[in-house]
Order: C-alpha cells, then structure tokens, then sequence
C-alpha cells in the first residue's frame, strides 16, 4: 500500500463507502470517522475506526457489520459500528466510549444533522460535568437516570 495515508486520503475512502452503502438502500444518518485517525495518532497499520448511524435497520447489530462490510474495497482494515438513531440514544444515555470518543474527535463525513445536534448536547453536558473524564483519562459514565432525551 505504500506510506502512511493523510487523513484526507482515508476521509475520501470514508465517504466512496459511505455512498456505497447509501446506494444499497442504507439510510444513513450519520457516519463519524473517529479513534486514532481522526485524532492524527494513526500507525501505518492503524485500522478505520467507523460510527455510523442508520435512521432503523431490520438487521441485527452482527449480521449489520456483515452486510456492510462487504462495501469496503480498501486495504486498511475497517471496524465500523452500526448503530441505529435509537440505538445511539440509549449508549448516549447510559454512557459509551465508543460513541463519547466519537462525539469528542469525531470526524463527521456524512450527517443530516442528528450528530451535530447530539454533539452540542454532548457539550452542554460535559460542560456542566453530567459527563465527563476521570483522573486516568476514561470516560466516566452518567449516574443512570441522569440523561433523558426526549424523541
């Protein structure tokens, strides 16, 4: 494959296969580039981390990364997390690293708005220390019942 990719190089791959995926009847939501290559801290060998959110899917979570990882045509390995629009309410709800890393140095590639506005409220929330970071760096999840979002 030769060096290491810039960031605009992956962030094109990111959205040729977010198309593809929207062009096999996917409704995609939102698709945030994020982990080591959104933060700039990539190894050459470093692999896509991929949120991407669906408005529903009938797939289960498994059989989701199955069905679109057959939309990757590239070398670099991808791990992309499916998750529904409800889905993503609840991890944001109950606490995720996933989705809080995402929300924190996420790279959006593709968004009709629901990641924007789940952002801001993200940020209110850190803000105002609901969410936030431990002294060690990982996130500490919300007391439950904390967070409710209205749908």
């Amino acid at each position: 494959m030769g060096g290491k990719l810039t960031r605009e190089e992956v962030t094109q791959m990111v959205s040729n296969y977010v198309n593809a995926v929207r062009k096999n009847g996917f409704d995609v939501v939102s698709a945030v580039l994020f982990g080591s290559r959104a933060r700039g801290r990539e190894l050459v060998s470093s692999d896509v981390d991929l949120l991407l959110v669906l408005s529903n899917c009938s797939y289960g979570f498994i059989e989701r990364i199955e069905a679109l990882s057959k939309f990757w045509r590239h070398e670099l390995s991808l791990e992309v997390f499916p998750y529904t629009k409800d889905e993503v309410m609840r991890l944001f709800e109950r606490g995720s690293i996933t989705l809080y890393d995402s929300l924190e140095h996420g790279v959006i590639i593709y968004d009709d708005g629901f990641f924007s506005s789940l952002r801001r409220l993200f940020a209110e929330l850190v803000e105002k220390g609901v969410i936030r970071k431990g002294p060690d760096g990982w996130w500490m999840f919300p007391e439950p019942d904390t967070i409710h979002i209205q749908g």
